[in-house]
């Protein structure tokens, strides 16, 4: 008598499909948390660049500067926080990846560092006095954003040790009445987070289809932000593990968001053979800016990408960071640069 088809998944022992299950409902309600801290990371990383953005500021703007710095001391914080069991797996990754992730934008820094060290941003008054000096202002704008990233993560573990007396009983090593209340808050923001995340991205979808382009900088940009977190987390949770001590899914997103970026760039500040724009429609130019910062600054991370310095060991890190760097920035001059400096941006 021949085995019937279920015979095998009948098998299974129950154990076994009860953890299959909690393990698909708990990455369910992650990627619908991804929803809403994706949207607002990104909400908060254009705010951050649009209010830093004015005349006379001391740093040259716009800039991400801000979004990435703001995302690495959370980051920090997020890390020395869930020790004391504040925040549940949910909170904690959807906080870290999701918003951290959003938030701080690996593709901008390295079109940002091309901008300027090819003397292509867009209130450029006056000329480096040679090309060579294009080398200075990588160094200046890379050391800058990374030195005040992993400045700002460090500040954040140590300001997330002062609420250490907080959380913890030292004598007992048991946590604190404070503690058990803060997890029990982040636990019902969890919750709550749940249940608007699917209605906050419809409202995005209707808002950016009723409203014109100038609300669509940010509406469409929202839109996007989600799927690029998910991918981003997707390719960490499949390659990360894949080369000891060279997060490779890390790698790989940031390096793929980069390069989607630059072209993204291409087509919104390119000019076409008669000094005209290469995309002429506004609701097209404002779809594929949309892609650049919602899908692409999504996509990567400085946050996490500052973190992994911390855990890894400074051989490998540098190794890590060298290897990131070379590569995006090399598909930058390749794609954006090539075409710069044979037709021009605007």
């Amino acid at each position: 008598m021949e085995p019937s088809p279920n015979s095998k998944s009948s098998t299974i022992p129950a154990h076994q499909q009860k953890v299959s299950m909690n393990t698909l409902k708990a990455e369910l309600e992650l990627a619908v948390a991804f929803i809403f801290f994706s949207i607002l990371g990104n909400y908060s990383r254009l705010g951050l660049t649009k209010l830093t953005d004015y005349s006379g500021s001391y740093v040259q703007s716009p800039t991400v500067l801000w979004a990435n710095l703001a995302a690495c001391f959370i980051m920090g914080l997020m890390q020395t926080m869930f020790h004391y069991k504040v925040f549940n797996p949910l909170m904690f990754t959807a906080i870290t990846t999701g918003y951290c992730g959003a938030l701080s934008s690996y593709s901008s820094l390295i079109v940002e560092i091309f901008i300027h060290a090819a003397n292509q941003t867009s209130s450029t008054a006056h000329a480096f006095p040679n090309r060579a000096y294009g080398i200075m202002e990588f160094l200046a704008v890379l050391l800058v954003q990374i030195l005040v990233s992993m400045c700002s993560h460090i500040f954040g573990l140590y300001v997330a040790k002062e609420f250490a007396t907080y959380f913890e009983n030292f004598e007992t090593k048991e946590l604190s009445l404070a503690a058990r209340r803060t997890h029990r808050i982040f636990t019902i923001i969890g919750k709550v987070v749940l249940v608007i995340s699917l209605p906050v991205l419809i409202i995005q979808i209707v808002l950016a289809a009723v409203y014109n382009n100038s609300s669509r900088y940010w509406t469409l940009s929202a839109i996007f932000a989600f799927p690029g977190t998910m991918l981003r987390y997707i390719l960490s949770k499949q390659l990360n593990s894949k080369i000891k001590h060279f997060p490779l899914g890390t790698f790989t997103a940031n390096v793929l968001g980069t390069l989607l970026l630059a072209i993204f760039t291409l087509l919104t500040r390119g000019k076409r053979q008669d000094g005209s724009a290469i995309i002429q429609s506004s609701t097209t130019d404002a779809v594929v800016i949309a892609l650049g910062n919602g899908f692409c600054g999504c996509l990567t991370t400085v946050s996490t990408f500052i973190n992994e310095c911390h855990r890894l060991p400074l051989r490998n890190t540098m190794i890590y960071y060298f290897f990131s760097i070379f590569v995006s920035f090399s598909l930058v001059v390749v794609t954006l640069g090539s075409y710069a400096w044979t037709r021009g941006l605007e």
